[in-house]
Parts: C-alpha cells; structure tokens; sequence
C-alpha cells in the first residue's frame, strides 16, 4: 500500500470511530440476556397440549448471574423494555468488536505510514548530502590549476 493510500484509509478509519464511540457514550442501560420465546407443554394430562400439536407459549430470558446461567420469565408488562435492553446490549458488543478492529487497523496503517515517511526521509538525507559534496566540490579551487 502506498503513502497515500495509507493517508486514505487511515482517514476513513478516524472517520468511522465517532459513530462507534456513540453507542458507548449512550447513557440507556444493557442487559446481558438473551430474550426469546418458548413453547412447552404444562404437563397436565387433561390439557389440549398434552394430545396436539398446540404449546403453551412464555417469553423468557436467559443471563449469567454469578457465573450460573439463568432462565426466567419475563412479563409481557415489561417484554418491550428488556427487549430494548438486550438489543442495545448487542448493538454495544457489536460496535465494540469493530471498534477494535478499527483501532488493529489504525495501528497497522500508521506504522505503514511511519515506514514510508522514515523510507522518504532517508533517501532525502541521503540526496542533501549528495547534493552538499557536489556543492563543496564546485566551490573549491583545483590544486596546481589556473583558477578561471
């Protein structure tokens, strides 16, 4: 890749860090669950499910409390709200994955664009200090000769 290729996606990298950063920067509060819908039979031996095809349906969610997986009901009063929480949840995971990866590539970018200005700044070097023998070399006098 080359300088200003690099310059480019480096750019487009610091551009796409903000709206990252705003769903961290969000004050909304994120539940850790899975939210989903199950379907089960009661177990009573006189209930329609028990000799159809038809389920008892519940939305549950499902989260780690203390390293041990749990399962509870959720409500239909309050379904929307923990919807939205385990959403903003993944969307937050989400833009923290990317934002890692931004940032991978961000340091891989500015070490190409430090390699290639380091590259450039010593040919430069070398050049001015072609270009200040071939000066000095102009401006001295030859030894034994008419100067003209």
């Amino acid at each position: 890749m080359n300088l200003s290729r690099s310059r480019r996606h480096l750019l487009d990298l610091l551009q796409r860090i903000p709206s990252l950063t705003e769903v961290a920067l969000a004050r909304a509060p994120l539940f850790p669950a899975s939210l989903y819908r199950l379907r089960s039979c009661c177990g009573k031996p006189q209930c329609k499910c028990a000799h159809s095809s038809y389920r008892h349906e519940q939305w549950c969610v499902s989260y780690l409390e203390e390293g041990a997986s749990r399962t509870r009901a959720v409500p239909p009063e309050i379904r929307a709200e923990v919807r939205k929480m385990t959403q903003d949840y993944r969307r937050f995971r989400q833009a923290e994955r990317e934002t890692r990866k931004a940032l991978d590539d961000l340091r891989t970018v500015l070490e190409r664009v430090r390699h290639a200005r380091s590259e450039a700044g010593r040919r430069r070097y070398e050049r001015l200090v072609t270009q200040q023998k071939e000066s000095k070399a102009r401006k001295r006098p030859r030894k034994g000769g008419n100067p003209s």
